[in-house]
């Protein structure tokens, strides 16, 4: 060690530093977490979600600095932060964040929903996976603006596991607010054919709702597939290649031609 300290001092003129090993980094960005600096905490918490799961150990501490309301000197938002590095750290953190889906405060449950959305689908354990669609089917139930939205958006991230939150997902099709509406089929959408029951609700909304709400009705229609649709859900995809709106429009065009391909290509696989 001190030759190679001697020999990099001669080619740089500068000692030679020991790099720093994963644990002496997860303990001083750990320290770092519990600055009073919104820089350094802000640092800390993006320097961590690059470490990804090697630093899931720190997940209660980064929920913890969910609270701040601080801004960085580039004007963004620690929490912000913070929320983005959660997502990071994969299925170890989601035990963590479904005990956040329960706290009071409503943003620390908002940045929970979202990091399991981004952790996503691909987790081996369903057993947690099933306990973070029941956490999120109980924030939506609470029907608070300020949660029930990022409960919908946690859900479409799960993809086909959050088959259970299909009914309480129906039922918000019809919300008073329409961006509920959306939020819902997309959700629905992202379950893909295990939310075959909505076709119907769907079906309505591609022609009765307002134009998000029928553009994502028509998208989850195609998502959903071709096997539960019946005489009224074509007629209302049909519709759609008609709307006023250029979006819905396109949108219920690509859904057609997915269900056209999805039948051609179960049509081949019965002839094969």
């Amino acid at each position: 060690m001190i030759m190679l300290t001697m020999i990099c001092a001669l080619l740089i003129g500068t000692p030679c530093e020991s790099p720093q090993s994963s644990e002496e980094m997860l303990v001083e960005l750990t320290e770092m977490l519990g600055s009073e600096v919104p820089d350094v905490r802000a640092d800390a918490a993006r320097k961590l979600g690059a470490m990804g799961s090697a630093a899931v150990t720190t997940v209660p501490l980064l929920i913890e600095c969910l609270a701040s309301d601080d801004f960085t000197s580039e004007g963004e938002r620690v929490w912000a932060i913070v929320c983005v590095s959660l997502g990071q750290m994969g299925p170890g953190a989601m035990p963590y964040l479904i005990r956040a889906l329960g706290n009071n405060d409503f943003r620390i449950c908002q940045c929970a929903a979202v990091a399991l959305h981004d952790i996503g689908p691909d987790v081996k354990d369903s057993d947690i996976t099933l306990q973070a669609v029941e956490g999120l089917i109980a924030v939506i139930e609470l029907d608070d603006l300020k949660t029930r939205k990022s409960a919908m958006h946690g859900l479409t991230g799960l993809g086909s596991a959050a088959e259970p939150a299909v009914s309480v997902l129906i039922s918000a099709l019809t919300h008073e607010d329409f961006h509920t509406q959306y939020f819902a089929e997309k959700a629905l959408g992202a379950i893909g054919p295990d939310a075959a029951e909505a076709m119907p609700a769907l079906s309505d909304r591609a022609i009765n709702g307002v134009a998000i709400v029928r553009m994502y009705a028509v998208q989850a229609m195609g998502n959903i597939g071709p096997d539960e649709m019946d005489i009224t859900s074509m007629t209302a995809l049909a519709q759609a290649t008609e709307d006023r709106c250029h979006p819905v429009r396109e949108m219920a065009v690509e859904a057609l031609l997915k269900i056209k391909k999805e039948l051609e290509a179960e049509g081949r696989r019965m002839q094969g």
